[in-house]
């Protein structure tokens, strides 16, 4: 596709009257539009950055950002051409798509050989096109040092400040391309300019219409390596899966909303949306890190004869992403993935630990850590619709447990991404005390409700084997019980006509 915003903006007329990029592309005038269109069509490409995070089509949607920043800013010519310059080339510096600073001066010290224009021949307003574009990866606390640093002229100051802000919001709207969920997601907190919160909107629909108009989702899955084989897979001690898992079997997010299920992740791994994390039953003696930290450590499932994908390395992520393809998060050599779906008719047996089977189910961490509230609040939610259970004004042990864990992930999303990156590596430990008050809460409430599920009276012990036995039984599947060494193992009888394979 030889320009992205080229075809965006002459199908306009095919998109729907409701939508955003219709109404803003049509406030625009006939020469507005002509003179955009052709800065678009004089990208020197050769210079742009290749990915597909922040290479060409990053560079368009932040450009058309600044172009209607600085229209509402009312820009004269020459400040609006060195802000697309900027736009169109602040990340041409750049060597790989991580969070750097300095991504922003090795830019600025390229972008001499690229414009050629007369304005440039006032060094003011060249040393301005450096320092924006410098500035753009720098904290904001530097604003004014950046400018002393180029040692412009200071009557400038002010065509300097408003240009190296507009170049900021519409580097940051081009967020909205990664989830909400991303700690590269868009913090609206940090917009500069009213407009540029109006446009949020426009920043989701162009994302949208990109990924769209790219193709993302055809993507090849044989760029990746594969090899046939059993695997296992765990859910930690999400009970109420198994009907779900035993009757439709075990779907990717993709293969969930197709079949408008909700399931809430446990993990934000390098999955992305078609893929399923699996241990390969011939990778166990590796006694790597996934099997002994997720396999080993809650209900698992053992599948027969997968086609099982080897991820993209850890420093190929963003072309991962783009791709739709898994990635290597965690480093974990035992960790392959399953596309889309593994089959109920492929799943043989569940497993679990005798440390874990046997332990009482008010002592099992039922949450997991996360950074983003919003993903533990789901799973709550999730937990206690299952246990039909209501929250109320008597829960507010648990909405003070929840509100400090909110305030202090709160303070981690709020804050700027150099110090998320400064305390992101502590935030967990902060967390953890509070999460396991939480998890308090929730574990004796999902206690009380299989008291009353299998005739308990309280204070007795049940046990997680107790409640995957129930579970199997209330809902008509049929098994064999194998009580190990080591695992209880629970061999299901329906028509699967396959081989117990794993061996613990």
């Amino acid at each position: 596709m030889e320009s992205f915003m080229e075809t965006l903006i002459k199908d306009t007329d095919k998109l729907e009257n409701k939508s955003i990029l219709k109404q803003i592309l049509n406030k625009l005038s006939y020469e507005e539009i002509k003179y955009f269109k052709k800065r678009i069509r004089e990208i020197k490409k050769e210079y742009m950055y290749k990915s597909d995070i922040h290479g060409i089509y990053h560079s368009e949607k932040v450009a058309l950002n600044a172009y209607l920043i600085g229209l509402d800013q009312k820009l004269d010519q020459v400040d609006m051409e060195i802000l697309l310059d900027a736009a169109i080339y602040h990340d041409i510096g750049r060597i790989n798509d991580f969070e750097d600073s300095f991504h922003g001066l090795a830019s600025a010290n390229m972008i001499e050989e690229v414009v050629n224009t007369d304005i440039y021949s006032d060094s003011n307003n060249l040393k301005i096109l450096k320092a924006i574009i410098d500035y753009h990866s720098q904290n904001d606390r530097k604003l004014r040092i950046n400018f002393e640093n180029y040692e412009i002229d200071e009557e400038h100051y002010e065509r300097y400040e408003i240009l190296a802000k507009i170049l900021k919001d519409a580097d940051a709207l081009d967020r909205k391309r990664f989830v909400d969920k991303s700690n590269a997601a868009l913090n609206s907190k940090f917009l500069r300019f009213n407009i540029t919160h109006e446009l949020i909107p426009l920043a989701v629909e162009m994302n949208k219409e990109y990924y769209r108009l790219m193709e993302i989702n055809n993507f090849d899955i044989t760029e990746l390596e594969c090899i046939n084989g059993d695997c296992l897979h765990s859910v930690g001690f999400d009970f109420f899966r198994l009907k779900s898992i035993l009757t439709k079997g075990i779907l990717s997010y993709k293969k969930m909303q197709s079949e408008n299920l909700r399931f809430p992740k446990n993990f934000d791994g390098g999955n992305y949306l078609h893929w399923i994390s699996v241990v390969p039953t011939s990778l166990i003696d590796k006694n790597g890190e996934a099997f002994k930290n997720f396999i080993r450590s809650g209900i698992t499932f053992l599948c027969n004869n997968q086609k099982l994908y080897k991820p993209l390395d850890y420093n190929r992520r963003a072309e991962a992403i783009c791709k739709g393809l898994p990635y290597d998060k965690s480093n974990y050599i035992d960790e392959l993935y399953a596309f889309y779906e593994i089959p109920a008719n492929d799943i043989i047996s569940i497993f679990i630990v005798k440390d874990f089977a046997n332990k009482d189910i008010r002592n099992i961490m039922f949450l997991y850590n996360t950074l983003h509230y919003g993903t533990l609040k789901e799973k709550i939610v999730y937990i206690l619709s299952n246990i039909k259970y209501n929250l109320t004004e008597r829960d507010n042990i648990l909405f003070k447990w929840l509100n400090a864990y909110k305030k202090e992930t709160d303070f981690y999303e709020n804050s700027d991404f150099e110090t998320r990156r400064y305390i992101s590596v502590e935030m967990p430990k902060k967390l953890n005390p509070i999460l396991i008050k939480i998890n308090e809460i929730v574990s004796k409430l999902i206690y009380n409700y299989y008291v009353m599920n299998l005739g308990k009276n309280k204070g007795d012990i049940i046990t997680v084997a107790d409640v995957i036995k129930y579970e199997l039984n209330t809902n008509g599947f049929s098994f064999d019980l194998i009580n190990g060494d080591e695992e209880l193992v629970f061999i299901l009888n329906d028509s699967r006509e396959k081989k117990l394979t794993y061996k613990s």
